[in-house]
Formats: C-alpha cells, sequence, structure tokens
C-alpha cells in the first residue's frame, strides 16, 4: 500500500487545528528522544497533551486515510475461524469488510506492513486499511470477541443459561 508523500508533520497539523500550543510540541519532542516507542502521537495521548480522537484526526490527514466511523464495526467477528484472535488483539486489528477482491481493515497502525502482509497472504486478496481510533477498536474487540470467545459462542451460552434458570 502506498501512501502519499507526507506534506505536513503532525505536530504541525494539531497546531493548526488548535489542538496543540508549540511549547508543548518542544517538550513531547524532547521526550521523544527518551521514549522507546519513538512516535511522538503516542506521547503527546499518553501525556494527556491531545486527546486520543484528535490526535487520530490529525495522523488520518496527514496519511490521507479515513477514519473507522463506530457505525462500521462488523455485528459479527469476520474471518473468525482463520485469524486467531490474540494475532488480532496484539496487532490492533479487526477485519471490518470482505468481498471477492477486497479485504477492509480497521487498524490502530494502517503502517503496519507486517500484519497488511500477514491478511494479503491469508486471503489472497487486496488490503484496505482504515485508520482506527485505539479505544474504539478496544471496545469493538471486546464486543466481539468478549474474554476471548467469538460473540456467537457468548449468544448461545447465554441461550444456555437463560434455559437453564428458566429465564
Amino acid at each position: 500500500m502506498e501512501f502519499k508523500q507526507l506534506t505536513k508533520r503532525l505536530g504541525e497539523i494539531l497546531i493548526e487545528r488548535g489542538k496543540l500550543d508549540s511549547a508543548s510540541l518542544e517538550r513531547a519532542l524532547r521526550l521523544q528522544k527518551t521514549d522507546e516507542s519513538g512516535r511522538i502521537g503516542a506521547i503527546l495521548v499518553k501525556a494527556g497533551v491531545v486527546a486520543e480522537r484528535d490526535m487520530v484526526e490529525a495522523l488520518g490527514s496527514q496519511l490521507d486515510l479515513p477514519l473507522v466511523a463506530i457505525s462500521d464495526y462488523p455485528e459479527f467477528p469476520l474471518l473468525e475461524e482463520r485469524v486467531a484472535i490474540r494475532f488480532l488483539k496484539e496487532s490492533k486489528v479487526l477485519p471490518l469488510h470482505e468481498d471477492a477482491s477486497q479485504l477492509v481493515l480497521a487498524m490502530a497502525d494502517p503502517l503496519d506492513e507486517y500484519v497488511i502482509n500477514a491478511f494479503r497472504l491469508l486471503t489472497h486478496r487486496a488490503i484496505t486499511p482504515r485508520l482506527a481510533v485505539p479505544s474504539e477498536l478496544d471496545a469493538a474487540f471486546e464486543r466481539l470477541y468478549g474474554s476471548g470467545r467469538s460473540s456467537m459462542d457468548q449468544i448461545v451460552d447465554e441461550a444456555e443459561t437463560r434455559e437453564e434458570t428458566g429465564g
């Protein structure tokens, strides 16, 4: 997947949008030198300087990549039989939609070529990444998989429990 040449830095976009001031950006850039992740966006969010959604919207603008809306998440898990839940959770990715030619993925990091290539190899389809707000991705993951179980497993368990208790 090719992304357009980045014309503006993330900090510049946030400052233009009034979500960050230059002094806070300078402090975060100094912190970035000692932070293991090295990602300015993660540093700003972790420090509480920029809201998570504002950061993701700025990143989406920078990468010219659409954000996943909460309504875009599927009602039932996709590729459930073919992809380990653990891989999805650790990679912070969820399949949103698939057809004969492509698979659309909600990704916390849409630049993760390893994950994109893994899905390309698995599905033999073109992969279309979409940028996800990490907390919304986590909520969708929890709704779809709960404690490592599929939604269907949870529905069946709830129905069986109701029958057993006569409720």
